[in-house]
Formats: structure tokens, sequence, C-alpha cells
């Protein structure tokens, strides 16, 4: 039975084995040691014999080859056939080769199952033909990151044998065949325009050692701008133009002028996107300049991007000092440029200007200009006037007014001079008289005497009690004077009785409401000075003259005294002989004498002006040296020694309005003179 059952298993088993299919073992492929056998300047040729074929269909064969010991497909440069080798296979490598460098060549064969390689011999390349270029393609217009379309013949298959630039900065080459390969461009680099429209693209090639220098005029992709509302912004804040395209090697920001200058704006960023900058501009700039993107080469005008915030001031500040003097003005969102700030006072025709600045305060100067005495100062930057303002007081004793005509700085021999009328000045000035308004800051010529008058008031000037001035003219030599009326009512101009004086200039001039009086005075003539000692008494009734039984009896000076007017008596303040201080007298019109008062003491006596200036009760008088006032109750006196700058003022030219004195400085202004300020 055991045998039976063995038997039967035995059959059975016999019976599956018949079923299954023969089992036939996978061989790989086996093939000689490539030899090179012909190596020249042309290339080299590889040769290798099959050995055994293998199981696996081979798709391609060929030989690698590069600098590296052991070459690979993907790690060097190849040459290939399709389909299956025959027993000897021969392929010649015609690029990648450069003359006296080793290279390490292996035969290889391709299967469905991989890669199968020689073990590889070396050789000494005698170098190989170059690549030849055919064309190459790119869309227009260019921008960074197209691609360009290479198109050639005999070109290497290892990307390390490619070196590519554009405009100076490498580019990634990809997708390599034996027809042609990509280049991207990179993503900056230096623009060469040519125009409005094309850049210069310069492509270097080489490759395996050849080199290939192109250079293409294309056109490059414009920026796109992308509007938005206006950024209003203060001072250095940041303005952002937002677009597409921006990329470039190098972008500026420029204010540009009508006649092709301009001013560089500081660049925060720039990317694809977008382009910042620093509004750091002043107001020069911000009036004369058109905003410009300096984008690849190309300046493109850009409208409505910004608009200035103007700066704005702290309140309540009260700032005393001298108008040749610094200001610190606080505030914020100032210009921080050396005399670049802009301000407005309250008072037309008053400038301000501005030396350093931070951000938040101003150092200001007026320059010595002209002001008033107390001013409103506003931030004027960008053509937008500050909300607050800078209250200024002036502490000088005197200001620069107004400006006075040109023709008062040319230097005369003759002196005229210049007279008060109620709160208006009269300057004479050869023939013409000129009319001061203190209060509108204006001068104008209001009458002119006739072309026989040289110096209308060459001899003397005089505002009587009656309102009208009166004149002692010079005409065609100093020896011939005539007497004239000039009324400020009605400007007009009469001539009256000539004086009978030999002297043209009086020592002693004065009116009161019926007659005009005229002591002593010299006439300067070829010889010297002719000396006429009489008192002479003119009617304005009958417009004549009659001389008084007494002299003047002081010829040492030739400066002449001035009277003035206090509670409706005339004085004069005089040097006498017989003091060594100056006197007061007073004028009795009974007995038309001058009637002793009391000396001054230690006095100045005599006075530059033309008029001794009363205001309240103190009579001010100003000489070369000082300023000096005595008070007409008290008899108290003071003297102020005079700047190095008023001692050249020519106060021949003075009058008072409303408690100040006005005088010509002798060069530009009409200074305003405020005795409060007098320092004690």
């Amino acid at each position: 039975m055991r045998r039976q059952l063995l038997a039967f298993f035995l059959l059975i088993g016999l019976i599956s084995s018949c079923n299954k299919e023969e089992v036939i073992p996978r061989t790989n492929p086996r093939f000689s040691v490539t030899m090179v056998q012909d190596i020249s300047e042309g290339g080299a040729e590889f040769r290798a014999q099959m050995i055994d074929y293998g199981s696996d269909e081979i798709l391609e064969y060929g030989f690698v080859y590069s600098e590296g010991e052991n070459p690979k497909i993907g790690y060097g440069d190849f040459v290939s056939e399709q389909g299956r080798p025959n027993e000897f296979f021969t392929l010649k490598a015609i690029t990648g080769l450069i003359k006296g460098k080793t290279y390490f060549v292996a035969a290889y064969l391709k299967t469905n199952a991989g890669i199968i390689y020689s073990e590889p011999s070396s050789f000494l390349a005698q170098g190989s033909e170059g690549f030849v270029l055919n064309r190459i393609e790119l869309k227009q217009p260019v921008y960074f990151g197209d691609t360009i379309l290479v198109f050639g013949e005999k070109l290497s298959s290892n990307p390390a044998y490619y070196d590519v630039t554009v405009n100076g900065i490498p580019a990634l080459v990809s997708n390599l065949s034996n027809t042609g390969f990509k280049i991207k461009i990179p993503s900056w680099f230096e623009t060469e325009r040519v125009d409005d429209e094309h850049v210069v693209l310069t492509i270097n090639l080489k490759v395996v050692g050849k080199t290939l220098d192109l250079r293409e005029s294309v056109r490059f992709k414009e920026p796109e701008f992308i509007p938005q509302p206006v950024q209003e912004v203060f001072y250095k804040e940041k303005v952002v133009v937002k677009g597409n395209y921006l990329l470039s090697d190098e972008v500026k920001v420029i204010m540009k002028n009508d006649t092709g200058g301009g001013w560089e704006l500081p660049l925060v960023s720039f990317e694809e996107n977008e382009v910042g900058f620093l509004a750091e501009i002043n107001n020069y700039i911000y009036k004369n300049g058109s905003l410009f993107l300096r984008i690849r080469g190309k300046d493109y005008p850009m409208e409505d991007v910004f608009k200035m915030k103007g700066s704005e001031l702290e309140p309540g500040q009260l700032i005393r000092g001298s108008s040749r003097e610094y200001f610190v003005v606080k505030g914020s969102n100032f210009i921080e440029q050396y005399q670049s700030n802009e301000f407005s006072t309250n008072i037309p025709g008053i400038n301000a200007y501005s030396e350093y600045s931070s951000e938040n305060e101003v150092v200001m100067y007026f320059n010595g200009e002209i002001v008033t005495r107390e001013l409103k100062l506003f931030a004027n930057n960008f053509g937008q006037k500050s909300q607050n303002f800078a209250e200024i007081h002036f502490t000088d004793p005197y200001l620069n007014y107004l400006k006075m005509p040109s023709e008062f700085r040319d230097y005369r021999f003759i002196q005229e001079s210049g007279v008060t009328v109620g709160d208006i000045g009269y300057f004479f000035l050869e023939r013409n008289v000129y009319r001061i308004d203190p209060k509108t800051r204006g001068v104008s010529i209001v009458a002119k005497a006739p072309e026989s008058v040289f110096h209308l008031a060459g001899g003397f000037s005089y505002a009587a009690i009656n309102g009208k001035i009166y004149l002692g003219a010079v005409s065609s030599s100093e020896s011939q004077g005539s007497f004239w009326e000039f009324d400020p009512k009605t400007n007009g101009l009469r001539r009256l009785a000539d004086i009978p004086s030999k002297a043209k200039k009086p020592k002693l001039v004065y009116a009161t409401q019926t007659h005009l009086y005229y002591e002593g005075g010299y006439t300067q003539g070829a010889g010297g000075y002719t000396w006429d000692p009489g008192v002479f008494k003119y009617s304005f009734a009958s417009n004549s003259w009659e001389k008084l039984n007494r002299e003047f009896d002081n010829d040492d000076y030739l400066i002449l005294f001035r009277t003035f007017r206090y509670n409706g008596s005339i004085y004069t303040i005089r040097d006498e002989t017989q003091s060594i201080y100056p006197v007061i007298r007073k004028f009795n019109e009974s007995t038309e004498d001058w009637e002793f008062v009391r000396d001054l003491g230690y006095y100045e006596r005599v006075t530059t002006a033309n008029e001794l200036f009363v205001i309240g009760d103190w009579v001010y008088s100003f000489n070369h040296q000082s300023w000096a006032a005595f008070n007409m109750k008290t008899f108290e006196n003071k003297i102020w020694e005079r700047s190095y700058e008023s001692s050249s003022f020519a106060m021949n030219y003075s009058f008072q309005a409303n408690g100040k004195i006005y005088a010509y400085d002798g060069n530009n202004y009409l200074v305003e003179i405020d005795p409060a300020y007098f320092s004690d």
C-alpha cells in the first residue's frame, strides 16, 4: 500500500512539471575598453567592440567623455547613435574638446534596464570643431527673466562647458540639445539705451573655449504705472510709485527744471512693482521742478504723484530781540536744509530769512532789513501758510523802516534837509520835494522847483506853525539864493521876497504865527566864509523883510542851531561865549529877543538833525557821537552813546511822527528811532 501511494505522488509531480515554461537567465551586454584611434584638431575618433549583446534590447550606444576620471551621461559630453551597434562601432567627437587638456572616455550602452559603461581610457585632446550659431530668437518686447532661444550646430551636450553672460551678468543655460539651447535673461543688468524704444543686449557665448559676442538692439518692456491718489506728505516722508515692470539696474528720482537740469531725490527702495523715495525737497525745487523717474536709462514724467504739506509753528511763541540777532522759532516738519525754509509776516514787504534748521527748530534772521516793531511770523513752506504764528518783538533803538530812493545815496557837497508837518515828513533833494508817510511806508515826489533852482533847501528848510514850509534855496551859484514857500495841502511852491541877509545858511531860523525870523549865518565863497550877524524878520502878510536892531552874537561855529516848540513857546539850545555849558533860551514874541532859561550842564551842544524833536516833555537831539535828551519839566538830561552803524546816519534828513523819529541812514533805508528803546 505504501508503495502505491509513493508512485501516485511521483506521477502527480511529473505531470505538474510538464506544465511550466523554461526560465532563461538575464545577461548584460559586454564590450571592450574604448580605443581612441584618431586625435586631431577636428576632434577625436573612438572605437569599441561588442563582446556580448546580452539579453536586454539595446536602445542607444555611444561614447561619453569628460575631464573627470569617471565620465557619465549628465556629467560629460557625449556622441551617440540610436539602436543596436555592430560588433565594432566607431563615432567621432567633434565638439567639447579643448587642445592640451586630458580627457577620459568610456563607451556606453543604454537599455531598458539602464546605462552600462566600459572602463574609461584617457587621451590628450588636440581640439575640436567649434559650435556654429545659426540664429537666436526672443520675444519682444524683452524683459528680465525672459528666454532667448539659440539655434546652432556642433554644440556640446555638457552644461559645464557653457559660460553665457547677458550685458555682463551670468545667465542660466538650459534645454541643451544637438540643435540648440535656451538662455534665461538675468533678473537685472546694466542697460545701454539706443533710443527711447530700444536697448542693447550684449550676449557673450563661450562654449568649450570658443567665444562669440552678439549685440542685439531690442525693444524692452516699458514700465506700467498704476494711478493712485495724490500722496500728501511732509518733508522727508516716503512717497511710493506703484506699477509693473519697474526693475532696473539703476533707478533715479529726479525733479527736473525747464532748462533740463534737476535735483535727485533720495531713493529708498525699488522693486518689480514699487519705487519708494523721500520727499526731501525745498521750496525752490518744489516750485521749479517736475517729477521724473529714470528707469533703465529712460526718464518718465510723473504727474499728480505727491503734494507737499507745509510746516506748522508751535502756538504762543513770543520772541524779543534785536533785528540784527538770530531768533529760534519752534515748530514741526521744517525743511532740514540751510536757508531753505520760507516765512511770511503780517506786514507787507517785510521779509524773514531762515538760516540753520532741524525738523523742529529754525534759526531766523531778519538781516537788518525792513521790519516793524512788532510782527507776526508765519511758516510758509510749499505755499502753505501755517495756522499758528510766532510774535516777534524787536528791541532795537532803531529799525530799518522803508527803502529810500536811490538818488539819496549820491554824495552832494551842499547838504539839504527834511522837516515835520503833522505826522508826515518832507525831504528836499535838489529841485524835488519828497513826501514820506510812515503809516503807509510810502515815498513820493510831490513837487519840483524851477530849473533855475539847484538846491531848493540848500540854505535851510523850516516847518512853520502855520502849516507851511519855508525854504532857502541855492540857485546857479552859492552866492545866489531865493526864498520859497511850500504848501503841503496843495503841494504848491511859491517864490517869496528875497532874504536881505548876506548869509545863505542862517545860524537860527524860526517862526511865529505872523513872522519868520532869520538870525546870523554865513556864506561860503571862493575866498572862504562870509559872516553876517544881522537879524531879519519876514512878514507872512506883506511878503516883506525888515532888519531888527540886534545881532546874532555867536559866530564861532558853522554848525547851525535849531529851535523847538513846547507848550506854545519857542525855545532854542545854544552855545554862548560866557558859558561852558549849552543853555536853553525862550523867545519873547513881544521883545523879539531871547530870554535865558537855564544851562543844561554836561550836554551835547549842537544837533546834526534839522529839528529838535519833542516827545512828551523830552526834547531829543542828535550828534555824531551820541543821542541826547532833556526834560522840560525836570531839566533832567540823558545821553546815549551811538552805535557804529547809527553814527553814519544823515540826520539832516529826519522828522518825527507818532512819538517816533525817522531819519535817513545815509545808505538805503529810512530808519525808525524809538526813544522808548534807548537803554539807560
